[in-house]
């Protein structure tokens, strides 16, 4: 059974609006290179391109996601994807962002939007 790629990239878009991530930042913190989601978004749009082209593990991982539901469609028992998980985040949104000094130090900040 073949993957259809808009459908993955139909997912990836309802994941990274919960996480208010831009393709860029997701690709990014998936350790891929900074435009390589938005090129498999162009490649579909020819009717090229496949989950192979991107570390789809790694993008399930920074979206917060199950692999298996960002390949598939297939949601875990108990899992919904809908929003974030209230309970874990205290009805607010939160990012943590480590900023590096250029030394041995770093600084995290905590954004919380309400």
């Amino acid at each position: 059974m073949s993957t259809n790629i808009r459908e993955v990239l139909e997912r990836i878009d309802a994941a990274k609006v919960r996480m208010a991530m831009s393709d860029r930042q997701i690709s990014l913190s998936a350790g891929m290179q900074p435009d390589q989601i938005r090129e498999l978004r162009r490649s579909a749009s020819r009717g090229e391109g496949s989950v192979e082209d991107i570390d789809l593990e790694a993008v399930a991982k920074v979206l917060g996601v199950p692999f298996q539901w960002l390949l598939s469609g297939e949601e875990e028992p108990g899992l919904s994807m809908e929003g974030p998980d209230r309970d874990a985040v205290g009805s607010q949104l939160q990012r943590e962002i480590v900023i590096e000094t250029g030394g041995a130090k770093s600084v995290t900040v905590n954004i919380v939007l309400r």
